[in-house]
């Protein structure tokens, strides 16, 4: 439906808790694809949970990248769905601000 919030990396981080720098080795180490423009990195809700979702997987739950990252491919499926179910709720929010104009 178009008109996605995005974020900048420096929001994102301080939103986080933790550096850019951090953001930026776990887009490559979790294989990340953000968004960018002409000033740098485009970040989107879905981003951001993903990022939290890292976040508390290696500082709450103690796992390792690589603990992490098999955790999070065992259950792609399910983060998919969660992403996608997200989208989903956002659109119909969308829609029912539509309808209600």
């Amino acid at each position: 439906m178009g008109g996605n919030k995005t974020y900048r990396i420096n929001s994102v981080a301080l939103k986080l808790g933790v550096t850019p720098a951090t953001l930026r080795f776990w887009e490559k180490a979790f294989g990340i694809k953000v968004k960018r423009d002409k000033r740098g990195r485009l970040y989107t809700e879905d981003d951001i949970a993903r990022f939290a979702e890292i976040k508390h997987l290696l500082y709450n739950e103690k796992y390792t990248i690589e603990g992490a990252k098999k955790l999070l491919r065992g259950h792609q499926k399910l983060v998919l769905s969660r992403y996608w179910l997200r989208g989903v709720i956002r659109e119909l929010k969308e829609i029912k601000k539509l309808l209600s104009e």
